[in-house]
């Protein structure tokens, strides 16, 4: 493994516990979540294309996102089968598979995420990702 997909292997796993730790509780500091994230950010799923502008309007989208988790008694995360696909030193795809579990420990939701991600001058960051349900 070369230094470039060690080092986005690193901070897509700690961006993975660090969405599973503010999706949990709402005590959780979400600027922990958004240093992830790069601002133009383009968000896709089926049914809408969105593209935050501003650092406010990313955290009232993940806001909203993890608030609908709660809801549903989220729990826990479990990413499957990740592909990691280097374009160069600056630029990759992520593709994951979500299974989200309620405290029952019952699957509340399984999606497939797509990422684009770029190497700043702040480390890697998520400039777009596609959402659809597998």
């Amino acid at each position: 493994m070369n230094t470039t997909e060690h080092s986005l292997k690193e901070w897509f796993f700690n961006y993975a516990d660090t969405y599973i730790r503010c999706a949990r509780s709402s005590e959780e500091d979400l600027a922990n979540l958004l240093k992830f994230f790069h601002v133009p950010l383009s968000m896709i799923t089926d049914a809408d294309f969105l593209m935050t502008q501003s650092q406010d309007e990313l955290a009232q989208n993940l806001q909203a996102q993890l608030e609908q988790l709660r809801q549903l008694d989220y729990e826990d995360s479990r990413s499957t089968d990740e592909h990691f696909e280097i374009i160069n030193n600056r630029a990759a795809w992520i593709r994951a598979t979500w299974q989200r579990f309620n405290t029952k420990g019952e699957e509340i939701q399984r999606i497939r995420v797509t990422y684009w991600v770029n190497q700043t001058n702040q480390g890697w960051k998520i400039t777009s990702m596609a959402i659809h349900h597998s």
